[in-house]
């Protein structure tokens, strides 16, 4: 299992914490039926807000190639989610959890 964190940069306007709510919701809106129904999902996105203009996703997943599938999937639906709420792109990263005995 990994994690995957997707950073996106909001627009000025929508660089507020009720902008990135409207930004989550709107993205959850837009991919949640097809996150879900792919091979690698195990459980829901959690939606954060780091100022100034940042919405952090992060989700867990079986593996990178599976989620890489679906990251070129959504590209095409989320083209006018990025043109109304972001400056550019989304940055994903993949992270691994260590065993450290806390």
């Amino acid at each position: 299992m990994i994690t995957v964190l997707e950073v996106i940069t909001l627009k000025t306007e929508h660089a507020n914490l009720q902008g990135a709510l409207l930004a989550g919701q709107a993205y959850d809106e837009l991919l949640h039926h097809n996150a879900h129904r792919a091979d690698g999902y195990i459980d829901h996105a959690a939606f954060m807000f780091q100022e100034p203009d940042r919405l952090v996703i992060l989700y867990p997943w079986r593996d990178e190639p599976s989620v890489q599938e679906l990251l070129v999937e959504e590209e095409q639906i989320l083209a006018p989610f990025f043109n109304e709420f972001c400056v550019g792109g989304r940055q994903v990263s993949f992270l691994t959890e260590l065993p450290v005995e806390v």
